[in-house]
C-alpha cells in the first residue's frame, strides 16, 4: 500500500490515516508526531489532507509545524459561535432567575426584618409603659418610705417621750411610797391585829414606837403572782419619813427575826423588812439579784429606794437605776 507521507509501504505505522475527500493513506505518526497532538476517532473520520484542505479552504488550525498537515472542517467555528450564542442567552436567563430569586429572599428577608421590627416597636413601647408604670410605683414608694421615716422619727420621739413619762410616773409612784416599809413573812389569819403586831415588833426592836402618832395605816396587798401561797406583804405607812427609817433601821439590825419571836408560837418562819418598791423597781432588783449570782457579786440591797450591788467587801458599790444598767454587772 502507497503511502503519501514518506516512502515506507508497511501498514500500521501507529495506525493509518485516510483523507476524507481524495482517499489517499497517511501514517498517522508521520502527520502527528507528537501524540499529544493526535485526534480522536470522530475528528480522524472527517479529516482532510493539506491538498485537499487548500482546495476546499478549510483548514485546521496550526498548533505546531507538524500540524500543517491536519484540517478540520469550517463550519466548526460557526458551531462555536452558536453554543457560544446560546451560553449567552441561558446565562442572561440564569442570572436574571438567579436575580430573581435573590430579590425574592431579599423581599422575604425585608418582610420578616419588617415584622420584626414591628414587634420589637410593640415590644419597646410594652416596655416602656411598664417602665412608666414601675417609675410610678416606684416613686409612690419612695413618697411612702420617706413617709414611714417620718413617722419612725416620731414614733422614736414619742417612745422617748413616753419613756421620759413613765420614768416621771415611776419616780412620782416611788416618791409616794417613801413613807412606807414593806413587811414579808408575816403570818396571815382572820380576824388579826396588825397594828398590835407591829407594836410587838417595835418592842422586840426596842425601837421607840406610838402608833397613834406614828402610823398613818398598815394594811396587807395581793401578791403580784395570784397563785403564790404564802403570807400577803404587809405594807406599814408612816406619817414621818425619818421616824420610818428609824424603825427600818432598827429591825434590819436584827437579821433573824423569825415569827415566833413576836407571839407566833411554833411559827419559824423568818420575816423581811424592806423599802416599799414599785413594780418595775421589783423585777428590775429580781434581776440584779439573779444576775450578780452568775457574776458571783457578794451583796445586793436597797437603800433610799436605790438599788446596790458590790461584788466584795472593798469593791465600790454599784447603782442599778434601769435594765441598761445591768451591763454594769461584769
Amino acid at each position: 500500500m502507497d503511502f503519501k507521507c514518506c516512502r515506507l509501504r508497511t501498514k500500521n505505522v501507529n495506525k493509518e490515516l485516510i483523507c476524507s475527500q481524495c482517499c489517499d493513506n497517511y501514517h498517522i505518526k508521520c502527520i502527528f508526531p507528537n501524540k499529544d497532538e493526535v485526534p480522536n476517532r470522530r475528528s480522524m473520520s472527517s479529516w482532510l489532507c493539506s491538498g485537499c484542505s487548500e482546495q476546499t479552504d478549510i483548514a485546521m488550525p496550526q498548533v505546531s509545524p507538524s500540524q500543517q498537515n491536519v484540517t478540520i472542517k469550517k463550519n466548526t467555528a460557526n458551531s462555536k459561535e452558536d453554543i457560544i450564542s446560546i451560553s449567552k442567552e441561558e446565562l442572561r436567563s440564569i442570572v436574571k432567575e438567579e436575580i430573581n430569586a435573590a430579590f425574592s429572599n431579599i423581599n422575604c428577608t425585608l418582610l420578616e426584618l419588617k415584622s420584626e421590627v414591628t414587634d420589637l416597636q410593640n415590644n419597646v413601647k410594652f416596655l416602656s409603659a411598664k417602665y412608666d408604670t414601675v417609675m410610678e410605683k416606684i416613686n409612690c414608694l419612695d413618697n411612702k418610705a420617706k413617709k414611714i421615716n417620718t413617722l419612725e422619727l416620731e414614733v422614736s420621739d414619742l417612745r422617748g417621750q413616753l419613756k421620759s413619762i413613765e420614768g416621771n410616773i415611776e419616780k412620782q409612784e416611788q416618791w409616794g411610797r417613801r413613807s412606807n416599809i414593806e413587811i414579808i413573812g408575816l403570818p396571815e389569819k382572820n380576824g388579826e391585829n396588825l397594828m398590835n403586831a407591829l407594836s410587838k415588833l417595835a418592842t422586840y426592836a426596842k425601837c421607840p414606837f406610838n402608833p397613834q402618832t406614828d402610823i398613818d395605816f398598815v394594811t396587807r396587798v395581793a401578791h403580784l403572782n395570784k397563785d403564790l401561797k404564802k403570807p400577803k406583804p404587809v405594807i406599814v405607812r408612816f406619817l414621818a419619813r425619818y421616824k420610818k427609817d428609824e424603825f427600818l433601821s432598827r429591825l434590819r439590825e436584827f437579821k433573824d427575826i423569825k415569827a415566833s419571836d413576836i407571839g407566833y408560837s411554833e411559827n419559824t418562819s423568818r420575816i423581811y423588812f424592806n423599802e416599799h418598791l414599785t413594780s418595775c423597781k421589783k423585777m428590775l432588783l429580781n434581776k440584779v439579784k439573779k444576775l450578780a449570782v452568775e457574776k458571783q457579786y457578794k451583796y445586793v440591797w436597797v437603800k433610799n429606794f436605790s438599788i446596790l450591788a458590790r461584788k466584795t467587801d472593798s469593791s465600790t458599790a454599784i447603782h442599778i437605776s434601769s435594765e441598761d444598767d445591768l451591763k454594769k454587772l461584769v
